[in-house]
């Protein structure tokens, strides 16, 4: 199974030679939970086949939900008007039935030569036989976009705010990841708003940064783990309610808190060893300026503490991911173990 780093350098692969050769393959299927590089992605191959902008002669769009696939690929067999190719999209590929991918598999083992078509999707299921037949047809160039993990978002940033022509510290990245999570859609949104702030100085520091883009999302987090520390069930409840009213699903929320105590723990261990500043950091896995606050923090548990909330976080994970249990129950009984020991 491929790993999220594998997919990252598969899709950086696909962009590079998107660049170089323009849309190479008769069907693109882009697919996963980072929407942004899937909005891209279906972009950068529209201006490939369309460089002068949109040609409507030779375009149709559909959705899933709402068409057939033998509709689609009916419109992938149109002869072009006036050009040389046509361009097909479908949305919500994932939403259609076992009978409509049939189609869109029948379609891509022997696609017309004269037309791009993307599918699009957020989740695919690779067990379905006829999901396999269309992964596995020669015709399909697919392209899984899933989500970064911390340290490639914050490169990812940096390279984006160059693109902009906006320069920023690895201190301005980091904040921004922190603060808003690995979703590239808003680090994207917070680096516009910060071109806008800087002005022609085309340069942002850290207060810039911070001053653009509250921390909500850290506070929150904090204030959790505040509040489970002192053992405070009701003040955590509502924090952790809170942090799903920000968007923040239930496993992305116990992943913060498993985090940020893993963090208090490597903080202990850091300064057991005598470790400061950017050493520190680095053995945290934080960005420098938060050190001071971690430490902090760390101070109200023993390592022996530490370790069994972890425990009872990873117990909590899996849960998570096999129980039947409403997930919001399945943290708040973990907040009962951690509030009532």
């Amino acid at each position: 199974m491929a790993t999220r780093r594998n997919k990252a350098e598969t899709a950086r692969e696909f962009f590079r030679r998107l660049a170089k050769e323009g849309a190479f393959s008769p069907i693109f299927l882009f697919y996963g939970p980072e929407r942004f590089l899937v909005d891209q992605a279906i972009k950068r191959v529209t201006t490939s086949v369309f460089p002068s902008g949109r040609d409507d002669f030779n375009f149709a769009s559909y959705h899933g939900s709402e068409t057939s696939g033998g509709d689609v690929a009916g419109a992938a067999n149109q002869v072009p008007m006036f050009s040389d190719r046509r361009l097909v999209i479908l949305k919500g590929a994932g939403q259609m039935k076992a009978a409509e991918v049939e189609a869109l598999a029948n379609y891509a083992e022997d696609p017309a030569d004269f037309t791009v078509l993307i599918l699009e999707a957020v989740k695919l299921d690779g067990r379905q036989k006829q999901i396999k037949r269309l992964l596995k047809a020669k015709g399909v160039v697919a392209i899984e976009f899933d989500s970064l993990y911390e340290r490639d978002a914050v490169q990812w940033t940096q390279r984006q705010a160059k693109r902009r022509g906006l320069g920023i510290g690895q201190d301005s990245a980091s904040y921004l990841v922190e603060a808003l999570g690995t979703a590239l859609g808003p680090l994207d949104m917070a680096l516009e708003r910060l071109q806008i702030y800087v002005g022609d100085e085309n340069a942002a520091t850290l207060a810039d940064t911070q001053a653009v883009v509250p921390d909500t999302r850290v506070r929150s987090v904090f204030e959790l783990a505040d509040h489970l520390a002192a053992r405070r069930f009701a003040e955590s409840t509502g924090c952790f309610h809170r942090m799903l009213e920000q968007g923040e699903s239930p496993i992305g929320s116990l992943a913060m808190i498993a985090r940020q105590f893993r963090q208090l723990l490597l903080a202990k261990d850091g300064a057991n060893q005598g470790l400061r500043d950017r050493e520190l950091a680095a053995h945290i896995g934080c960005p420098p300026f938060r050190v001071g606050a971690i430490t902090q923090a760390s101070r109200a548990f023993s390592e022996a503490r530490l370790r069994a909330i972890l425990r009872a976080i990873a117990e909590t994970d899996l849960a998570l991911k096999s129980s039947r249990l409403p997930r919001e129950i399945l943290v708040e009984r973990l907040f009962i173990r951690i509030c009532g020991a």
